[in-house]
């Protein structure tokens, strides 16, 4: 739902079908934004998987490099999906600066809660990953 909201704020596709554009999200994200992507008629191949760092968070410089390309090759960025809490071990991606990126590029920010959202929303301090002196807006849409 997240990504089917993004894509008609950015590029609307109820009237007349979807168009080609670009979803970013970390090579940890949940199995779901995948299947998202492909049944909203992204696809699969729309879908940039951005690489991590040694604590399995995403990695902004990549994300930031992967954006500016897919511009430079005239394709339409849409969204980023940001994890807190993967499936895998609970990382948690630096939602600061993915947040500003996604301010500054105009693109929709999606947080998902893939496995750690409680334990994130319930003991911020003890999550790996969050500071509990961040404060994100996660309205960058």
């Amino acid at each position: 739902m997240a990504l089917a909201m993004a894509r008609e704020a950015k590029l609307p596709a109820n009237e007349a079908g979807a168009r080609p554009c670009v979803v970013y999200a970390s090579e940890q994200v949940h199995m779901s934004i995948p299947k998202a992507a492909a049944l909203l008629g992204i696809g699969r191949d729309n879908l940039r998987l951005i690489s991590v760092d040694e604590d399995l968070r995403m990695r902004t410089d990549a994300l930031e490099a992967a954006i500016a390309t897919d511009r430079e090759a005239g394709k339409t960025p849409i969204a980023i999906v940001a994890t807190v809490g993967t499936v895998n071990i609970g990382a948690i991606d630096p939602l600061q600066q993915v947040a500003e990126i996604a301010r500054r590029e105009a693109l929709w920010l999606h947080v998902d809660g893939a496995h750690g959202a409680l334990a994130a929303l319930a003991v911020p301090e003890k999550v790996r990953g969050l500071d509990q002196a961040d404060s994100v807006s996660l309205d960058a849409r």
